[in-house]
């Protein structure tokens, strides 16, 4: 993301919203947000539905993974996140994607989207610092806004 960006996001005792403009246009039909293994919806959330709600915006929910066997699980997670939206009043969709190459079918299934909302795992170790390659990679690779979540590490030792 940049030198001085990666510091902000590795050290930060909060959490940290990353909001790439680039591309955000006057109006915002359709927000895509990314759920499943790789991607909770911890912390977005909220993001998500105030700014569908506020623009008047559906929701694409496109949840994403590796293997078959991890779909039956990723739907169950976002199940109250779409029982959410219904009950605020805003459309939502959700697609189901499994595939190896899991930033090819993001870039595509957001190719009608006008923002991506993700969130980054916190990772454990001593990775447990950094954003992982797949959202750096989205983020940079992605031709239209995105928002990307970070839980914050409120314990810096090791």
């Amino acid at each position: 993301m940049g030198s001085n960006l990666d510091y902000l996001i590795e050290t930060a005792p909060c959490d940290v919203v990353v909001f790439k403009t680039a591309g955000f246009g006057e109006k915002l039909e359709r927000v895509m947000a990314l759920a499943g293994p790789s991607f909770t919806l911890e912390g977005i959330s909220d993001i998500i539905l105030t700014v569908a709600k506020n623009a008047r915006a559906e929701i694409r929910l496109l949840i994403v993974a590796g293997q078959e066997q991890e779909i039956e699980q990723a739907v169950k997670v976002v199940l109250p996140f779409t029982e959410m939206c219904r009950a605020a009043g805003i459309r939502v969709e959700q697609k189901i994607v499994v595939a190896k190459e899991l930033e090819a079918e993001v870039r595509r299934e957001s190719a009608d989207c006008d923002l991506v909302v993700m969130s980054s795992p916190t990772p454990k170790g001593t990775r447990r610092l950094m954003l992982s390659p797949l959202e750096e990679r989205l983020a940079k690779v992605l031709d239209k806004p995105v928002i990307l979540f970070r839980k914050g590490v409120r314990d810096l030792s090791f």
